[in-house]
């Protein structure tokens, strides 16, 4: 017996309430099962989420740590390129370097034959000077020796040009060898 819409007659007020507080429990139910489900369901999302961008995280992560190892590949051959160079340059120095203490050691040897032939003809300049004033010497002696002589020889022929002396007187002049 209801006395109007919604409400019911006092005796079935109970099990009408009881009624309501169950449609209510169950719509709560209802309720709180749909708040799970899309609390699940957010959840879920959130750590598949979460789980894609660990994973992006780590695909970066590697290709960066892949990166950093192609730069510290590039940084030792890029040093091992400098000490081969280094290593190169160093060599060719020393060679160099070793060259050139021949090339010294050789021009010291020859500035040294140098200097002794330099004094040898220097030497020899002297033997030939005095050998040059002895020759002169000797050239004077000869000339003095040989003037007198001529000188003779040449006055008797004048005497014969100016038929000063006769042919005769001549040869008698003229002293016999033994």
């Amino acid at each position: 017996m209801d006395t109007g819409i919604g409400r019911p007659a006092d005796g079935t007020r109970k099990p009408f309430f009881a009624q309501q507080a169950l449609d209510q429990m169950k719509f709560s139910a209802r309720k709180d099962e749909s708040v799970q489900k899309f609390t699940l369901y957010n959840t879920e999302y959130n750590y598949a989420n979460k789980e894609q961008q660990q994973l992006l995280q780590q695909k970066a992560s590697a290709l960066l740590y892949q990166q950093k190892i192609r730069d510290q590949r590039l940084l030792n051959i890029i040093f091992l390129i400098a000490s081969v160079a280094m290593v190169f340059i160093i060599g060719l120095y020393y060679t160099q370097k070793h060259n050139q203490m021949k090339i010294n050691a050789k021009l010291s040897e020859k500035n040294q034959e140098v200097s002794q032939q330099k004094v040898d003809l220097n030497v020899q300049a002297e033997e030939l000077n005095e050998l040059n004033k002895l020759k002169d010497r000797l050239i004077s002696i000869l000339a003095h020796d040989l003037r007198s002589p001529l000188s003779t020889l040449r006055g008797l022929f004048k005497l014969l040009e100016d038929d000063s002396i006769s042919h005769d007187e001549l040869l008698a002049m003229i002293p016999v060898g033994s």
